[in-house]
């Protein structure tokens, strides 16, 4: 991978990530106001502790599983997302190399995303955002201890490897 195509593959990735930070944060926003504005105890206290600790909630690695919400901004909101996130990989996929492109067309697959079409079949969902939003700064990461790796700089590669111990065995680009 060579230095231009490092820098369209970071771009590509920043572009993603900040609108997931974005969608997160919104989201966040209006569970903590939804949760002032609730008068029934039970109801506050669960959604506080739902907006307390995002790593609890958004966990799931299975799209399927509360893949439909009744809040209609919540599913605009995410349905936005999906389609921000499906024109970047549209525009920035193609410039990137063969194997680069296959790399991130594999790790998306989980969340269902269809190489061929550039789309993703299921929309993204709240539960995964969290889980989505860490995956893809470590194959950020990951496209930065890469090419550290081929040049032997391995502090680079111990720091990336103590941070994310499930890229150990997995191949690079």
């Amino acid at each position: 991978m060579d230095d231009q195509e490092e820098k369209k593959l970071y771009n590509c990735l920043n572009v993603i990530i900040k609108y997931v930070d974005d969608v997160l944060r919104q989201l966040n926003t209006k569970c903590k106001i939804d949760s002032k504005t609730t008068t029934d105890t039970s109801s506050t206290s669960t959604a506080t502790t739902t907006c307390d600790d995002p790593l609890f909630d958004n966990s799931v690695q299975n799209n399927n599983v509360n893949s439909f919400t009744v809040d209609i901004e919540e599913d605009e909101l995410l349905d936005k997302l999906t389609n921000d996130i499906q024109t970047t990989l549209k525009n920035g996929l193609p410039t990137l190399s063969t194997l680069c492109r296959g790399y991130i067309e594999q790790f998306l697959h989980e969340y269902h995303f269809d190489k061929d079409q550039r789309v993703f079949t299921e929309a993204l969902t709240a539960n995964i955002l969290y889980s989505f939003q860490q995956n893809l700064k470590a194959l950020l990461m990951a496209a930065k201890a890469y090419p550290a790796a081929y040049r032997n700089e391995k502090e680079t590669v111990k720091k990336f490897l103590r941070q994310h111990p499930d890229y150990k065995d997995k191949s690079g680009f």
